[in-house]
């Protein structure tokens, strides 16, 4: 995976996402060990994103306010489409709300 140089014209949330998918990327470059290759093609060609997008538990189609949500960065084969879900909680881009409720109650 390729590296994004920085430019010096990039908004600030164009370099937080930047950050985030350099991030993406040096963790997968030290977890994801060999063969890389796509299950469904075999090419072992991949991109990032620069966001976090949310898998929700399934209610029929409704929309509903509770319920589990998981952070997830998708990795997609640049051949086929084909895509991986990596929990965004391990590249240690969010936290679990847990966690945060615990920080503003002072608890570590």
């Amino acid at each position: 995976m390729e590296k994004k140089e920085m430019t010096d014209n990039s908004s600030p949330e164009e370099i937080d996402k930047d950050s985030k998918r350099q991030n993406i990327i040096d963790w997968l470059e030290k977890k994801w060990h060999q063969p890389r290759t796509c299950p469904i093609c075999e090419h072992n060609k991949w991109s990032t994103v620069r966001t976090i997008h949310e898998l929700r538990e399934f209610h029929k189609g409704d929309l509903v306010a509770k319920g589990a949500i998981l952070p997830v960065v998708p990795i997609v084969c640049s051949f086929c489409g084909y895509i991986l879900f990596f929990n965004a909680l391990k590249f240690g881009l969010v936290t679990s709300p847990e966690k945060e409720r615990g920080e503003e109650n002072g608890q570590q």
